[in-house]
C-alpha cells in the first residue's frame, strides 16, 4: 500500500484530504504541522508522498519539503495552496514536485497524488 504523509493547519482541509485519499486506496499519515510532519518522517520509512500546504504558521511547505527531503531524498511532493502568490504558476516545481491549487476536489486530489506516485 503507497504511503501518503497530509500536512495542513487546517483540520477540516486535513481531515477531508486524509478521508479522501484512504477511500482510494492509500495509507495516510496525517500532521497537523510542518514540526509534526518531520517527526512522522523520522519515524516512518514508507512515506513516498509529502502532500503539503504552503502557507502554515512557523514553516512553511517549501521548508517543510527542503527537511523532508533530508530525511527522504526520493519523496515526492505534492503543494496545495489557495494563495495565488505563494504559488505562482507551478514552474518552479522541480521534477518530483507538483502543485495542486484550494479549493480542489475530491477527483483532482486523487488524480495528482496518482500522478505523483502512481497507482
Amino acid at each position: 500500500m503507497r504511503t501518503v504523509l497530509a500536512v495542513d493547519d487546517d483540520r477540516d482541509v486535513r481531515e477531508t484530504a486524509v478521508e479522501i485519499l484512504r477511500m482510494a486506496g492509500y495509507r495516510v499519515i496525517e500532521a497537523a504541522s510542518p514540526t509534526q510532519a518531520l517527526e512522522a518522517l523520522a519515524a516512518e520509512p514508507a512515506v513516498e508522498l509529502l502532500f503539503t500546504d504552503i502557507t502554515m504558521p512557523g514553516m512553511n511547505g517549501f521548508e517543510l519539503s527542503r527537511r523532508a527531503k533530508r530525511l527522504h531524498p526520493g519523496l515526492r511532493v505534492l503543494y496545495t495552496s489557495g494563495y495565488m502568490r505563494d504559488a505562482p504558476d507551478g514552474t518552479w516545481c522541480a521534477g518530483n514536485e507538483r502543485l495542486l491549487r484550494k479549493p480542489w476536489r475530491a477527483r483532482q486530489l486523487q488524480d495528482e497524488v496518482r500522478g505523483a506516485i502512481g497507482r
